[in-house]
């Protein structure tokens, strides 16, 4: 049986003036855990073409990654262009190096960021393509001199390295090309996407991050707000109060 001493201390410890608290070490770990369900985890699913072969150049079977996990996920690999300038192609040679990837994000997740890795190589002064779908297939003939039915595009080259490139695929307006209708605006939602990569006229080496976060449902804000409280709350509690020092 606990002494009375005991007993007591143990009371204390989970009351405050007005009601009951948690232990610190527990509020602690409430915090914490509060916090990792907000930021989601952050294990990858990675794609090296070095090292997994080279991705689909099919737009009707691109490679899958599957569902994305929150946080970063990357895919790494090359489209090199060979064989001989194609007549009016602007420069493009005969054999293209299509690159399709297709992903999901799952139901409470969105697509935020879209960044060309500082990784990446890619020519001065050149660009390439890169478009994203709707869908598990990229519906558009990549023969197609226009991009119009993607659900949006962009012409990134060396300046855009270490940028997120999800506005200018929402923008989807470059010279040259037809400016497509708002299809989004910011992040992406829940869906399965498909990305087309390719460079029509010189070798590029691409590192893109498809960066994931997870949305809170909304019942679960006031419980956030609430554990960061106590968490501050806590540690302005444990904090040493600065002592003045008297002279004897």
């Amino acid at each position: 049986m606990l002494g009375s001493r005991a007993v007591g201390s143990a009371h204390d410890a989970l009351r405050v003036s007005g009601g009951t608290r948690l232990r610190p070490a527990l509020c602690r770990l409430t915090v914490c855990a509060l916090l990792a369900a907000v930021a989601g985890t952050a294990n990858a699913i990675s794609y090296n073409e070095a090292t997994q072969g080279d991705l689909s150049n099919s737009p009707n079977a691109p490679t899958s990654i599957g569902t994305l996990a929150v946080g970063n996920n990357f895919v790494v690999g090359s489209s090199i262009p060979s064989g001989a300038p194609i007549p009016g192609g602007h420069g493009a040679l005969a054999n293209q190096d299509d690159d399709f990837v297709t992903f999901t994000v799952a139901a409470g997740d969105v697509l935020s960021h879209f960044d060309l890795v500082g990784d990446s190589t890619i020519t001065s002064g050149d660009r390439f393509f890169l478009g994203i779908y709707r869908g598990p297939t990229a519906p558009v003939d990549p023969t197609n001199p226009t991009p119009a039915g993607l659900l949006g595009y962009t012409l990134p080259g060396t300046p855009q390295i270490g940028t997120d490139l999800l506005p200018a695929l929402a923008a989807s307006s470059e010279p040259g090309f037809p400016t497509l209708p708002s299809n989004f605006s910011g992040s992406l939602g829940a869906g399965t996407y498909t990305v087309w990569m390719v460079d029509g006229d010189r070798p590029l080496h691409y590192d893109v991050d498809l960066v994931v976060a997870s949305v809170p449902e909304p019942g679960t804000l006031p419980l956030m707000m609430i554990g960061v409280t106590v968490g501050g709350w806590v540690v302005s509690r444990r904090r040493p109060k600065a002592r003045l020092a008297t002279a004897s």
